[in-house]
């Protein structure tokens, strides 16, 4: 029978979980506002596009 480790710091488990979920938000976030960017950009791309082809075609 082994004797439990006394050095062992329970707390460090939770901090480094934390820390996960910390960065998994932030990542998230960032992938959000990347779909946005892309998004007004694709918009504003089709809206020139548009405006170009009445301006020619008008």
């Amino acid at each position: 029978m082994s004797m439990p480790d006394r050095d062992r710091d329970p707390t460090a488990s939770t901090a480094q979980f934390q820390a996960f979920a910390d960065r998994s938000e932030d990542t998230e976030r960032r992938r959000s506002r990347g779909g946005t960017l892309t998004f007004v950009v694709v918009l504003a791309v089709v809206v020139v596009a548009a405006a170009i082809a009445w301006l020619l075609l008008g």
